[in-house]
């Protein structure tokens, strides 16, 4: 609704007000960038010694105060931008999909029985090069199709951005969808809407059904996967899908080759929504209801990668190591 828009986020008053820091609506995201970023601004004394420091590894935010204070060939804005970037499109929308993929697994045992079931057969018949650390190469990632109709779904049903991905009509006008829109006006699509169309999807496109990507016929696969929304679309889409799918079909298999992952128990309760441009951070004024779980990691037998071991069977050994970690953030009704 553009009037809300106008009113929530583009208020010109709150704008204003933020601009001499009497308003302080900075993104969760930004807020952690900013704070890293300022640490970092006194050290870079140390670059030239952590480039040649094999135990202190450069990252991205060393490089960009590199180019920045020691090079000279970018601002100080514009490496903030950049390490800002890294944030929120590098690895923030990418770990929020991630978890939305063992989300939805664990919250479907059919599901994650059948992806465990495709990930052993292929040991079995020595599909994964690496049996020694577990991890699967983006090839032998691609010959497991149960695990692609797995990570698609699981975009599909719970896409990262959780905004309009906004465009600004031409001056001379456009016709979209029949209807005449004026020039330089704002429109957008928001892809927690373009998901789960069912002329596209299914009649089912609320529900986690990987199988919808395996039983499709040619014709709606290739629909199904260029109206997929949760990289956007068109001469504006993600700059970063590649990078971001090879994480996620390298991750995924990794882990369930190495662990065990069962859900232990949801317990829930409510927070207040902050509107913002993730789903994971966003920032309103409604307090919504969140299911909060937990997940247990067991180590899997060594001898696994040997010879592969079913479900049920692990479910029978007695395992050591085992790690809890906390998977929060799913709004009611749907999501991680």
């Amino acid at each position: 609704m553009p009037l809300l828009d106008r009113l929530l986020r583009k208020n010109p008053i709150k704008l204003l007000l933020g601009s001499f820091g009497l308003l302080d609506d900075t993104q969760l995201h930004v807020q952690f960038g900013k704070r890293k970023f300022e640490e970092r601004l006194g050290q870079t004394e140390h670059l030239d010694q952590k480039a040649g420091d094999a135990k202190s590894p450069i990252d991205f935010l060393d490089r960009f105060l590199r180019a920045h204070r020691i090079e000279g060939r970018i601002t100080e804005t514009q490496a903030f931008s950049l390490a800002q970037s890294n944030i929120n499109a590098g690895s923030d929308t990418t770990a929020i999909s991630l978890r939305a993929i063992f989300y939805y697994l664990l919250k479907n045992p059919r599901a994650y029985d059948a992806l465990m079931t495709e990930i052993n057969e292929a040991e079995r018949n020595n599909a994964f090069v690496d049996v020694e650390t577990g991890l699967v190469t983006w090839t032998e990632a691609q010959n497991l199709c149960y695990l692609d109709a797995t990570i698609m779904e699981a975009l599909r049903i719970h896409p990262a951005v959780g905004l309009c991905l906004e465009r600004v009509v031409p001056p001379e006008g456009a016709t979209i969808c029949g209807k005449s829109i004026p020039g330089n006006i704002i429109v957008g699509c928001n892809p927690w809407v373009i998901n789960f169309d069912k002329d596209t999807f299914g009649a089912d496109a609320q529900v986690f059904r990987p199988e919808r990507w395996l039983e499709a016929n040619p014709d709606q696969l290739a629909l199904m996967k260029k109206y997929l929304f949760t990289f956007g679309a068109g001469s504006h889409a993600c700059i970063g899908k590649n990078i971001s799918m090879l994480e996620m079909y390298k991750v995924v298999p990794a882990v369930l080759r190495r662990f065990s992952v069962r859900q232990t128990y949801t317990r829930v309760k409510s927070f207040c929504l902050h509107f913002a441009a993730t789903v994971e951070a966003c920032r309103t004024r409604a307090r919504v209801e969140m299911r909060e779980f937990l997940v247990r990691y067991a180590a899997r037998p060594a001898c696994f990668f040997r010879t592969a071991i079913s479900p049920a069977q692990l479910s029978h050994q007695r395992v050591s190591n085992h790690v809890v970690i906390r998977c929060s953030g799913r709004v009611e009704g749907r999501g991680p």
